[in-house]
């Protein structure tokens, strides 16, 4: 029988599915619904499963890339603000590592802006997920409601 996983959720839920998924019976298929700026700019993407292990952070884990992907910004709306906050450090990191137009626009919006801003957010979960796809396995699919593109 083939073996299938899939996770809908935040970093945490995707590194431990991930995870799982990659050790179970030597690998098996798996994929992401995420449901976290944090997890659609950083922790769903790059093929890193990691799980933390006696107080150490990802002392355990592997590197394969899922499946697929499926990045909703339209999901971040119900996040606290920590959380959301927290998603927003990485995706400003992305756009100071590799798009200066990106970080521009991130810079210039207000915070209340930026939460509301569905199409900023599906462009910067985009670009980390090409970047991060771009240096790991081809294959993966990134995914928002709206549209698909391949990231390698």
């Amino acid at each position: 029988p083939q073996h299938e996983g899939r996770a809908v959720g935040g970093g945490i839920v995707t590194d431990i599915a991930g995870f799982a998924a990659s050790v179970y019976m030597r690998g098996v298929r798996f994929g992401f619904v995420s449901t976290t700026l944090l997890g659609q700019v950083d922790a769903a993407v790059g093929g890193k499963n990691g799980v933390n292990v006696d107080g150490y952070k990802n002392i355990m884990g592997l590197f394969r890339q899922p499946e697929f992907v499926v990045c909703d910004p339209t999901l971040t709306g119900t996040l606290p603000d920590r959380e959301f906050r927290a998603g927003l450090a990485e995706a400003l990191k992305a756009g100071i590592v590799g798009d200066a137009a990106l970080f521009a626009r991130i810079e210039r919006a207000s915070y209340g802006a930026l939460r509301g801003d569905a199409e900023l957010l599906s462009r910067v979960s985009e670009h980390f997920s090409m970047a991060c796809g771009a240096s790991s396995t081809w294959g993966t699919r990134w995914r928002t409601p709206s549209r698909s593109a391949p990231t390698a």
